[in-house]
């Protein structure tokens, strides 16, 4: 039931069991609650969108059970996350593991809002084979690469590839978490693996500059982390639970080169 009392909002856009769908050179403005959503659809372009939304609730464009999907030259200016990559939630989304988000590419966008990229933590029928590259921000972001889950999500979210994106101030950069708000009764964890995150930018981060955990008994494991930069970060990088980790050209602060002499 929509309506004051009821706390439930719509959607301004949403596209259920579609197919075939391109969205192009359209201005959105303040939506009830989320701006777009994708829902159990496929082969859709998402192109030259330009936003000014900042009600609650606000999030950009929400694939959630749906695949096929390629976002580019968007312009982003929205309340919440730009783009939040979903796939169900606990026991409705590991019965639906059949319908995963995948194959989706995020290219030439200019991000502004409270985070960047999102995956979960709604993702329990698999979040797999994402790609972004060749991106920017401006102004705030809480975070930039965001990508989360809890002990009572079950699913997988693997095969990611984030590239040459620039972020600006923010309170994470980079942050992979599989106890999103400490919530969960650890029956269903969630496998995060195969993230590689390359060129990847920043100039400030209030907190941390990159955050890995994953759970003991079902670590977060092949990731790469090549040619990341944060120019100042109050906290460098923290890395539990996970394995086969490999890092390549990590500067966070400045970059240190001889050292000095003894004194």
């Amino acid at each position: 039931v929509f309506g004051k009392g009821h706390f439930l909002r719509p959607q301004l856009i949403q596209f259920l069991n579609s197919k075939n769908i391109l969205m192009e050179g359209v201005t959105i403005e303040d939506s009830p609650f989320w701006c777009v959503h994708l829902l159990k659809s496929s082969s859709i372009t998402l192109r030259g969108l330009k936003y000014d939304a900042h009600n609650n609730n606000n999030d950009g464009i929400d694939p959630e059970y749906s695949s096929d999907i390629l976002i580019e030259n968007i312009k982003f200016n929205n309340g919440d996350d730009n783009v939040a990559i979903k796939a169900g939630r606990d026991d409705e989304g590991r019965a639906n593991s059949n319908s995963p988000s995948e194959n989706i590419v995020i290219k030439n966008c200019d991000f502004k809002g409270l985070h960047a990229v999102v995956i979960g933590s709604e993702m329990s029928a698999g979040v797999r084979n994402v790609f972004v590259d060749n991106c920017k921000a401006s102004g705030y972001l809480k975070r930039g690469i965001y990508i989360k889950t809890n002990s009572d999500r079950g699913g997988y979210v693997k095969n990611l590839y984030f590239s040459n994106i620039a972020f600006g101030e923010v309170e994470d950069c980079i942050y992979v978490t599989a106890n999103y708000h400490g919530e969960g009764g650890g029956l269903y964890p969630s496998k995060i693996s195969d993230i590689s995150i390359s060129s990847v930018s920043c100039e400030s981060a209030s907190n941390a500059a990159i955050v890995v955990e994953g759970f003991p008994e079902k670590k977060v494991e092949n990731v790469v982390l090549d040619r990341i930069t944060v120019k100042s970060a109050k906290n460098g990088m923290t890395l539990t639970n996970t394995q086969n980790v490999s890092i390549n050209e990590i500067v966070i602060g400045d970059k240190i080169g001889v050292p000095s002499s003894v004194k």
